[in-house]
């Protein structure tokens, strides 16, 4: 929700240098943000901050119908809807396909722009280097064999802010 944040870590090798996510804007059916390589804080820089835009993949029509969107839609906005979304693809509103700025939430179909609506930048993200820790055997990958993620001496602890009415596709612990 608005303002809501998560705080979760990921152990980066030691010789990583950046760092790159994308996530689904949920009140949204192709609407994602993200960062791309950005570059990891050090021992020595602490912590970096970054704000990210909204983007639309181009994908369908934006209705703004729930039954157009994902699931959590109506759930996570406290708005009542028997409408229970898709969570797919509806190839009758195949759109053209080119990734642009997310023209945001107008008003049109289920949603409501004083409800839904948001501007740019859409979330703050927050990197901070720490020390190495261990991590738990239920953190663990399960990979079916030899573990290829070592313990390794970084680890950069993200913390987000969500700053419009969506929510991170990542749903690590909470920290509130």
């Amino acid at each position: 929700m608005p303002g809501q944040s998560v705080t979760f870590e990921i152990h980066a090798g030691e010789n990583a240098q950046s760092f790159s996510f994308v996530s689904m804007l949920i009140c949204t059916n192709d609407g994602f943000t993200g960062l791309d390589s950005v570059r990891l804080p050090s021992e020595m820089d602490g912590s970096a901050t970054f704000t990210t835009m909204s983007y639309d993949a181009g994908t369908e029509i934006n209705t703004e119908n729930f039954a157009d969107l994902v699931p959590p839609c109506p759930a996570l906005t406290g708005v009542e809807s028997m409408a229970e979304g898709s969570g797919m693809s509806n190839p009758d509103l195949h759109e053209m396909g080119v990734v642009m700025m997310h023209p945001g939430i107008e008003g049109d179909g289920d949603l409501d722009a004083m409800t839904h609506g948001w501007t740019d930048p859409v979330a703050q993200v927050t990197i901070e280097y720490a020390e190495s820790m261990m991590m738990e055997p239920e953190m663990m990958p399960k990979t079916g064999g030899a573990n290829p993620f070592p313990l390794l001496p970084a680890v950069a602890l993200i913390a987000g802010t969500l700053l419009l009415g969506g929510a991170y596709a990542l749903r690590p612990r909470r920290t509130h």
